[in-house]
């Protein structure tokens, strides 16, 4: 808006005082329902700018001087008036254009970089990093009312909830998994059980995995089969475990742990309760954090 009273203004200002009265008296008369006498009686070109400004908008006010500066013969004033309105416009679509090229730029940019860094994962350390498409195996959420989910979290009433199910079920494939999410406004039972049931359209839980699935993970996780095959031969043997596997982090931290011991053929000391696993698991990140620390230490060392 502000270019456009500079324009108006300055075309204004080509005028002599006699030819500003009979500016005025041609808006007064043509577009009197917009202006009056009364507005134009002591303006000055300031005044007349804003006033036209305000009553017909930016765009239409160059319209109305260039009809009102043809009508008096001031000719070269109107074109001079449109040639720089035009100019002032191709200007500003340019760099409109420009801003948008820039934005779309980033935006695809960091479409790149996002989907670097999502198409890798790390489990523990970046000394194990993996290809999520190698390693995603589908998982199933159901679908239903609330009271049809479960809300427990005992080995028990995972392992009934599995026998029972009332509820539909649909697996989720890796290309999906981000569309769901965005899908389905994912919250914590806890959290979900606050929300009143009428506001409530449509309740989706993460169930986890099939007894086949927690295989297939297994399988895609190590790139030994033969390991894979004594790691879900140990977990078949423990009630408990099998069961919990049902629950994706918990396979990653059994197949953290049975990797770490199976590889060294430490099979006397394998994990065969929940408890025994849960200690394996933070002795190992234990150990790896104090690993990250050495090689630091060495580092800051080596520096000096």
């Amino acid at each position: 808006m502000a270019f456009v009273k500079e324009l108006l203004v300055g075309s204004l200002k080509g005028l002599v005082e006699a030819e500003l009265k009979e500016f005025h008296w041609r808006l007064m008369n043509t577009y009197h329902k917009h202006i009056t006498k009364s507005e134009l009686e002591k303006a000055d070109i300031f005044d007349t700018v804003d006033k036209m400004v305000v009553c017909f908008g930016p765009e239409e006010a160059v319209e109305v001087m260039v009809d009102i500066l043809r009508k008096m013969n001031q000719n070269d004033l109107a074109e001079q008036l449109v040639k720089e309105h035009t100019q002032a416009q191709t200007e500003g679509n340019m760099n409109i254009s420009a801003a948008v090229g820039e934005q779309q730029n980033c935006f695809e940019t960091h479409k790149t970089n996002m989907k670097k860094k999502v198409e890798y994962i790390f489990e523990g350390s970046r000394e194990n990093e993996a290809q999520l498409k190698a390693v995603y195996t589908d998982l199933f959420i159901t679908e239903g009312d609330m009271e049809d989910v479960n809300h427990e979290h005992e080995i028990l009433k995972i392992d009934n909830a599995l026998k029972h199910r009332k509820t539909q079920e649909k697996p989720v494939k890796c290309n999906d998994i981000f569309t769901e999410l965005r899908k389905n406004n994912e919250k914590k039972h806890s959290a979900a059980n606050l929300i009143p049931p009428q506001y409530v359209g449509l309740f989706t839980e993460v169930r986890g995995f099939t007894d086949q699935q927690k295989e297939q993970y297994f399988t895609k996780r190590m790139k030994d089969q033969s390991l894979s095959s004594r790691i879900i031969s140990h977990i078949k043997t423990s009630r408990s475990l099998y069961i919990m596997c049902h629950i994706p982090v918990f396979c990653w931290i059994t197949a953290t742990v049975l990797q770490d011991i199976l590889t060294e053929n430490n099979e006397e000391n394998i994990s065969t309760t929940l408890t025994e696993m849960y200690i394996d698991f933070l002795l190992i990140l234990l150990d790896m954090k104090n690993q990250k620390l050495m090689n630091k230490m060495k580092e800051n060392v080596q520096s000096t």
